[in-house]
């Protein structure tokens, strides 16, 4: 059993790291060279099959994560690790709770890790990442997907759009093609956008506009700060701010 405790903890540790680094924005995703000194100590192994898997790393009393799986393999010829219909659940500080689901994952030569089949990620404090799959990639530092995404979050927000990339050390998320934003009756498009988690707002860029009813504003970009749920636009160059309100007596 400690072996196969050792090959799930280190097929999950870089996903932990990465996804729990960049919904927290706590750290900067260097746990993963101490998971990699785990794998080279490991002894030689051959192929291993392991069903309803379960573990818990702690550190002293605290429990940091628990990860369950219905089955998973290794392919040691391949260095190749699987994992079948996964939960991992992070504990991290303040109290906030980290869930990343899936329904596979796997790890190959130790840098490229993927979750894919109904992927989402949800956090205590509100907010929801939903896809298809993902992608790490630990010597760029980022987790990408070229699927849809929807970013749920705090105040009936949604965010829809094609194509994601989180920037670890910038601790941002931007999505890359056909952003759609909903909020109570306010609505926004744009070619991408970009999410940033501790401002609390999300920057519009190419083409934006925001729309409110009947009224709108376009500019170069268009700061949204969602829990005040207002919009600042700005111009550049020629290419200036435009608003448009349609007077009540006009609407009636």
């Amino acid at each position: 059993m400690k072996l196969s405790k050792l090959l799930i903890l280190i097929c999950m540790g870089l996903v932990l790291s990465a996804v729990g680094g960049y919904l927290l924005f706590g750290g900067d995703g260097n746990e993963e060279g101490k998971i990699i000194q785990e794998m080279e100590q490991a002894a030689e192994t051959a192929d291993l099959t392991l069903e309803e898997i379960h573990y818990v790393e702690t550190k002293g009393d605290k429990k940091e994560w628990e990860l369950r799986a219905k089955s998973g393999q290794h392919f040691r010829k391949d260095d190749y690790t699987t994992l079948e219909d996964l939960t991992v659940t992070f504990y991290a500080e303040e109290g906030r709770i980290i869930t990343l689901r899936g329904d596979k994952g796997s790890m190959k030569g130790r840098k490229e890790i993927e979750v894919w089949g109904n992927v989402v990620i949800t956090s205590s404090d509100g907010y929801r990442v939903s896809t298809n799959s993902l992608r790490f990639d630990d010597e760029k530092q980022q987790i990408s997907t070229a699927e849809p995404i929807m970013l749920e979050g705090k105040e009936g927000l949604q965010v829809k759009g094609v194509g994601a990339v989180v920037y670890l050390k910038k601790k941002t998320l931007s999505i890359l093609r056909k952003v759609r934003v909903k909020q109570g009756n306010r609505e926004a498009t744009s070619h991408e956008a970009t999410y940033y988690h501790r401002e609390s707002k999300l920057v519009l860029q190419g083409e934006p506009v925001v729309r409110e009813g009947d009224n709108w504003v376009t500019g170069k970009r268009i700061i949204y700060y969602i829990e005040e749920k207002r919009s600042v636009a700005e111009g550049e160059g020629e290419e200036r701010v435009t608003v448009t309100i349609i007077p009540r007596e006009e609407k009636q």
